[in-house]
């Protein structure tokens, strides 16, 4: 008898071992990811970016519009996206975008003057450019320009290059970008 009440002992404590290892059950977590005792939820944030048709269907799910490059040289597949009443942007593809050898440029405009290029690598080759009146950071590498962003009338453009665009490059479509009427 006592063996059995050892073994049901050990049985119980196992199960609330296990039971204690699994963490606070969905139903308490809060609406913010975490839980009860504020600990960092396992939940996913869902992906904010609209596919769109055309470039005006993306303006209207942004809240606003952006000037394009009509080309960049061997990227001839765009793609049109926005978050809603944030961010829109263009993905110009050397290739099939939904091929992960495919190269892009990306042209982006967003409220505010907050840093939305998503860009965050460490560049040899960093500094200003005065382009048609605005303020222009251009990151690179080897003569390339990887990174260009400006900040104009509330806005924050970002224009970034997979494989890099040379300086004529850059400024042929902040030319075009800014010199577009509307």
């Amino acid at each position: 008898m006592k063996k059995m009440m050892a073994v049901l002992l050990m049985a119980l404590m196992i199960f609330s071992l296990a039971a204690c290892s699994q963490g606070e059950p969905d139903d308490r977590r809060d609406p913010e990811g975490g839980n009860a005792a504020g600990e960092a939820g396992n939940m996913q944030i869902g992906n904010p970016w609209v596919d769109c048709a055309t470039l005006g269907e993306a303006a209207k799910v942004a809240g606003f519009d952006i000037a394009i490059p009509g080309k960049f040289d061997g990227y001839e597949n765009k793609v049109y996206q926005a978050v809603e009443k944030s961010i829109i942007q263009v993905l110009y593809y050397d290739g099939d975008p939904e091929a992960e050898t495919s190269s892009r440029i990306i042209v982006r405009k967003s409220i505010g003057t907050n840093d939305t290029s998503g860009d965050y690598n460490e560049y040899s080759e960093k500094g200003t450019a005065e382009e048609f009146g605005l303020n222009v950071l251009i990151k690179g590498e080897n003569g390339l320009v990887y990174c260009a962003t400006w900040i104009k009338d509330g806005y924050f453009y970002a224009i970034l290059a997979d494989k890099g665009l040379t300086k004529e490059a850059l400024s042929n479509a902040i030319e075009e970008m800014i010199t577009v009427v509307r």
